[in-house]
């Protein structure tokens, strides 16, 4: 429908009336078509009116949701073992089948090896079994003879071990007594030279002090020295010649005895070390005793399985041996080729969380599809804005909420490309019962301004409850490719969940309840006079009207001012109502996703603006 169209009782919709009248005209275009509205006053009191006209209704249900990619591979090794290499990182393009990760084979490669020799001898047995020969009879005896001497000798070497082992700890013992004796000595000859250092000290102390004493009695005058005073002197002499001598004796003895110990902590360590070697030689020689004990136990069983003992129950027994030999050797080669981790499918690397060098346990790629991308999506301008305020607010505010999506613990992760789903959830029981698969969407990312559209594809009748609050997951395609999305960005979606094409319509704000009935008040020569009216699809910027109006009579939305200081009280709550218009209230908001007009965004809960 033309613009021109859709206004076609704009000028039934400013009417002149008896006495004094103000008449103002204010057009707003939104993307699902327009509204005319006017400013009527007569007899002190002013409204604001719009016309009803012929428009698209568009019922919805808003959710907020999560963007992410179409199809996601968690990649993962299929064997347990160590990180060898990892050749892609975050933000790297790849094919399907090509190399993310390798872990090291060196085990998974003897355990193929092993599997394989196991499998043949599993054969040999059950040949043997089925068609004994004088050929196969004299190998499995040589075979016996064999593993018998192997035991015979390891049995030696276990008694040969053991007494080289009680010899070496003999001897080890013998040499820490030796030095804990050395040790012992040189302590009592420190003790006793210490002692006799004391002694010489104390009778140079006083030999000395006596020789002092006698060189200062002489007679005065006397030119000579006593004989007692000589005498005191070389005693004196004597005794410090004999300290000296016994300081040398303790200061070797001190060396000595820090000798004795550091060869007795040697000893020691020498014991413990050879204690050790001597246990693990032991375990060795006890190891291959018991090796040979089953190999000698094979090598009997094959002889008697040659010597044609064998019976239909061996036989049966050698064949599921086979089997379950060749389903371990598929099971080994699978782990070896399940070491080098592939892509199952192309697209960009999301995560990388595994390191060279780090061990895993085996796991299994999975890829999963969030949904399929439907056709038929929303065309033409957009869907009606809405939004949200407090009544009479001249601006409005938006919180945009985000959703965290749970990352993946696989090895290597994988999505595809360019194909998109929003992992949303809508708030209520009544919400989900509107909904169905097909309905067309707009969704609008974090931050943007542009909203991309997509198709309801799945609906969850499971709901979770957080806060008393419990909630139902839906998934969204988005159509085609578009650019500027990101996975794990949140979005806001409107579900229209019914659309009337060219019906009769008035702004949401203008309906309200009385009882059972909904009414608008029309503006009749200058007055207001309640209209009960029939409605349809109710959406949250226009509502159809289906009986009680006709195109281009006047609507009242609300009384900008009036003579007497009372104002009507708003009768319905949650109706989305305009917000901002100049100074006279809440007025503007966006008629198909368009700004508002003085305050920008919806507001005002149904005519709850007044003087």
């Amino acid at each position: 429908m033309s613009v021109g169209s859709r206004f076609a009782g704009l000028g039934r919709a400013v009417r002149r009336h008896w006495g004094r009248t103000l008449v103002v005209a204010v057009v707003i275009l939104g993307g699902a078509g327009g509204a005319a509205y006017a400013l009527s006053s007569s007899s002190g009191l002013v409204y604001r009116t719009v016309a009803v006209t012929d428009g698209t209704v568009e019922q919805t249900v808003a959710a907020t949701g999560t963007i992410e990619a179409a199809e996601q591979a968690d990649e993962d090794f299929g064997a347990s073992g160590t990180v060898q290499a990892v050749q892609v990182s975050i933000g790297q393009h790849v094919s399907a089948g090509q190399v993310l990760a390798t872990l090291d084979p060196t085990s998974l490669e003897v355990a193929v090896d092993q599997a394989k020799a196991t499998l043949s001898e599993a054969e040999a047995n059950l040949a043997d079994a089925e068609d004994p020969s004088s050929s196969s009879l004299t190998s499995a005896q040589a075979q016996v003879a064999s593993d018998q001497n192997a035991l015979t000798e390891a049995e030696q070497e276990v008694s040969d071990t053991e007494t080289t082992n009680q010899q070496a700890a003999a001897q080890a013992a013998q040499q820490v007594a030796e030095d804990q004796q050395t040790v012992q000595d040189d302590q009592v000859a420190l003790t006793n030279d210490q002692s006799a250092l004391e002694a010489a000290q104390a009778a140079e102390a006083a030999e000395c002090q006596g020789a002092n004493a006698a060189g200062t009695t002489g007679s005065p005058g006397s030119s000579g020295t006593s004989s007692s005073g000589a005498g005191s002197t070389t005693s004196c002499a004597s005794a410090a010649s004999t300290v000296g001598s016994d300081q040398a004796k303790v200061e070797s003895d001190q060396q000595a005895l820090e000798q004795a110990e550091n060869q007795l902590a040697s000893a020691q360590a020498s014991e413990q070390q050879t204690a050790t070697k001597d246990e693990q030689s032991l375990q060795q020689a006890e190891d291959q005793v018991q090796t040979d004990r089953t190999n000698l136990a094979n090598a009997e069983a094959s002889l008697q399985a040659a010597q044609g003992t064998s019976t239909a129950d061996q036989v049966a027994a050698d064949q599921a041996q086979v089997a379950a030999d060749q389903a371990n050797l598929a099971q080994a080669e699978a782990n070896l080729a399940d070491a080098t981790l592939r892509a199952t499918i192309a697209g960009t690397v999301t995560a990388v969380n595994v390191t060279p060098g780090q061990t895993v346990a085996a796991g299994s790629s999975t890829t999963s599809a969030s949904g399929a991308a439907g056709a038929g999506a929303a065309s033409g301008a957009g869907v009606s804005g809405s939004g949200a305020g407090g009544a009479g607010s001249s601006a409005s505010s938006g919180a945009a909420s985000s959703a965290s999506s749970s990352s993946s613990s696989a090895a290597v992760v994988v999505t595809s490309p360019g194909s998109y789903v929003v992992d949303a959830t809508v708030s209520s029981a009544g919400e989900l019962a509107e909904l169905a698969t097909g309905d067309q969407c707009q969704i609008t990312p974090a931050g943007a301004t542009t909203p991309v559209y997509g198709v309801l594809t799945s609906i969850s009748t499971v709901g979770s409850t957080t806060d008393g609050v419990t909630s139902f997951p839906v998934t969204i395609s988005v159509t085609g490719s578009p650019s500027g999305l990101y996975v794990n960005e949140s979005a806001d979606v409107t579900i229209i969940t019914l659309e009337e094409r060219d019906v009769l319509s008035v702004p949401t704000s203008a309906v309200h309840d009385l009882g059972a009935e909904h009414v608008v008040d029309v503006l009749e020569h200058g007055k207001e006079v309640p209209q009960v009216v029939g409605v349809g699809a109710e959406g949250t910027t226009l509502t159809q009207i289906t009986s009680g109006l006709h195109l281009g009579e006047e609507v009242v939305l609300a009384r900008v001012s009036s003579a007497s200081p009372a104002a009507r009280a708003p009768t319905t709550a949650g109706r989305a109502g305009f917000g901002g218009f100049g100074g006279f209230g809440g007025f503007g908001g966006g008629f198909g996703g368009g700004g508002g007009f003085g305050g920008g965004g919806l507001g005002g809960a149904a005519r709850a603006l007044g003087g």
